[in-house]
């Protein structure tokens, strides 16, 4: 809750907050990175985020999945893969 002043007085009142969560990016299922991000266009922010590293090339992805390990209320949508079939070099760190 927090107040909220304005010409009539103040008044106490809900707020949203934004949220951040870290997203690891897998490519082909190799952790390739962990970024911090709002949630929501997770799939554009990883195939955009391996097109920008340049690990895509000219490699045409397949799919683009959620794949977290854990408990679904801490990672079903913090792990992202971008499949591309085997076809995507082997990252180096």
């Amino acid at each position: 809750m927090t107040r909220r002043f304005d010409a009539d007085g103040n008044r106490r009142a809900p707020d949203e907050l934004i949220v951040e969560e870290p997203m690891s990016i897998r490519l082909d299922g190799e952790l390739i990175a962990t970024t911090m991000r709002t949630p929501g266009d997770d799939f554009e922010l990883a195939v955009g985020f391996c097109v920008t590293e340049g690990v895509l090339h000219d490699v045409p992805v397949r799919s683009v999945r959620y794949c977290g390990q854990g408990p679904a209320a801490e990672s079903e949508f913090n792990d992202v893969t971008v499949d591309t079939g085997g076809l995507a070099p082997t990252p180096t760190p």
